[in-house]
């Protein structure tokens, strides 16, 4: 905040007197009476369930957060938990980030590991992945940066983040991703089987 961060994600924060104010950053121009307080992190979880399309926020990361509310931190201990109910570990992955202490995998590493329905996605060719975090690893499906591709992992965001937005890190491919190499994994071996027919 001292460096001018004041978001991260779709969420704003500033300090007011001896308390943070946390709203949706699309709420930035408006009154707080004009908003839903939320008392506490339950109710604050709750907004992060469905998005504003009526869908399942499996990704805690995509653009869909409700906005409309606003949500009362009492200290800096509170702040941060309170993003980190909106975006798991943001704020910690963060810290690791600057520590030099953050892991990441790549997803061929991730996809190497895995057995049962899952164990075919291993199979993806390396196109059929490039493409498929192309689409799925950027908003509006996600605002996570990745530390990985494919086949690398890194320690560093591509980009040094700049004020006022504080960036998402993703440091590793979600289960979500992975499930979403299995309908690839089948086209192309279907593809493999046309063109030897």
């Amino acid at each position: 905040m001292q460096n001018g961060f004041s978001q991260i994600g779709q969420v704003s924060f500033k300090n007011h007197h001896d308390h943070y104010i946390i709203h949706h950053q699309s709420d930035n121009e408006s009154a707080i009476s004009e908003l839903d307080l939320l008392s506490n992190e339950e109710e604050l979880q709750a907004i992060t369930v469905w998005g504003t399309d009526g869908e399942y926020r499996f990704l805690k990361g995509s653009t869909t957060l409700k906005s409309g509310w606003y949500y009362i931190a009492n200290d800096l201990e509170n702040l941060v938990s309170a993003l980190q109910v909106i975006y798991p570990a943001c704020i910690s992955l963060l810290v690791a980030h600057d520590n030099k202490t953050i892991r990441s995998q790549s997803l061929f590493a991730k996809l190497s590991r895995q057995t049962g329905m899952y164990g075919r996605t291993k199979n993806i060719s390396q196109d059929g992945a490039t493409k498929l975090i192309a689409e799925a690893c950027k908003a509006p499906s996600c605002d996570k940066v990745c530390l990985w591709t494919y086949d690398s992992e890194h320690t560093q965001m591509p980009n040094t983040p700049i004020a006022p937005q504080l960036p998402l890190i993703c440091q590793e491919p979600c289960n979500h991703l992975v499930a979403s190499c299995r309908p690839i994994v089948k086209q192309e071996w279907e593809a493999s089987q046309a063109a030897q027919a």
